[in-house]
């Protein structure tokens, strides 16, 4: 999740609150919650929720425990940590405590507190938690649908999703939509190749690339307003968005005004592309992800551009930031990049302050 000001005082309602955070509800997993202070003139210093990390709980409690913690370092200065595993039992609480012991070893020597950790044996409303370490502090989960978490995620254009394999089937291909842009690329393809070859032979580039991008962003715009673009509109961004330049602005794209709308696109354009056209959509598909802290999304997304080329360099540098625990405020630096190769091919677009 980005970085929130929403308050959870009760640890009732930050477990409930998971759901949200993550976009689906976990099972048999550590989660970790990483905070960040921050000073506000005239106000008391204020918490927000950097990210939220899942692990799942395996056979392996040291493997697990290093590799939290090197997830969960990078720009926290304290962590939150939560067990849900519907098989636990009395012994293991007894593994709970151990490797909140290790947890707390690896960040301590970070430099990172764990404030605090608990337990339950799935988040929904009704179920019992506990903290770990003194069982008399305790209660019951309200509705994960309801909190005040939720209710932000749900008012920032974050839906809830039930499962992780809801979010898989997000990102499918789509066989009916792929078959009719699979009818109007081959026609799209022929034309742009002649057109940027063109281009590149008068030394006309950059007015192709501004050109390209320009059309892109008016589809943006047209989604933000309700209008949904064509086969063909789709088929014109899925061949020029690849190029390096186009790429490095819609990153831009990605993090300003209308960046729900831009997800929106990257999310249809993932549906409905066949092949190693597929990656750049579904990178910058994760890219928007990363940057709402989905970090669920972006996983899927990830997977969805390896699979169409895996040498695909946004990816990996997005595998790379979420394997490490890199904020988002050090991905959103790329947005600002974009900014700045927009400005030079003569396209001026916002520069929002970073949080």
């Amino acid at each position: 999740m980005s970085e929130s000001t929403v308050r959870v005082d009760d640890p009732g309602d930050l477990i409930a609150a998971i759901p949200s955070m993550l976009s689906f509800p976990p099972t048999r997993s550590l989660v970790v919650i990483t905070l960040r202070h921050r000073d506000v003139a005239g106000r008391d210093r204020e918490t927000l929720i950097e990210t939220v990390a899942r692990f799942d709980l395996g056979p392996d409690p040291e493997g697990l425990a290093r590799t939290a913690v090197r997830a969960c370092i990078r720009g926290t200065d304290a962590v939150m940590v939560v067990f849900v595993d519907d098989r636990a039992t009395p012994k293991d609480a007894q593994t709970q405590r151990r490797l909140l012991r290790m947890l707390t070893d690896g960040f301590t020597d970070a430099g990172v507190r764990v404030a605090g950790a608990w337990a339950t044996s799935r988040i929904e409303a009704g179920e019992p938690w506990q903290a770990v370490t003194n069982p008399a502090i305790a209660g019951t989960l309200p509705d994960p649908m309801s909190g005040a978490v939720a209710a932000a995620t749900a008012a920032s254009g974050g839906p809830i999703r039930r499962s992780r394999e809801e979010i898989t089937a997000l990102v499918a291909l789509d066989s009916s939509a792929a078959a009719q842009l699979d009818i109007v690329l081959p026609v799209a393809l022929d034309e742009i190749h002649q057109r940027w070859r063109l281009a590149s032979d008068r030394g006309e580039l950059d007015a192709i690339r501004r050109e390209a991008i320009e059309f892109i962003l008016d589809r943006v715009r047209d989604i933000s307003r309700g209008e949904q673009p064509s086969s063909d509109d789709l088929a014109r961004i899925a061949l020029t968005v690849g190029d390096g330049f186009v790429s490095l602005v819609m990153l831009a794209v990605s993090a300003g005004e209308h960046a729900h709308a831009a997800e929106a696109l990257w999310l249809r354009l993932t549906r409905c592309l066949r092949g190693a056209v597929r990656a750049e959509p579904a990178a910058l598909l994760a890219y928007s992800a990363y940057l709402r802290g989905d970090g669920s999304l972006a996983t899927s997304a990830i997977k969805a551009a390896f699979a169409a080329d895996p040498d695909h360099p946004l990816a990996d540098l997005l595998a790379d930031a979420l394997r490490d625990g890199y904020p988002h405020s050090t991905l959103r630096a790329l947005a600002d990049h974009g900014i700045d190769t927009a400005t030079q091919l003569g396209i001026d677009l916002p520069r929002h302050a970073s949080t």
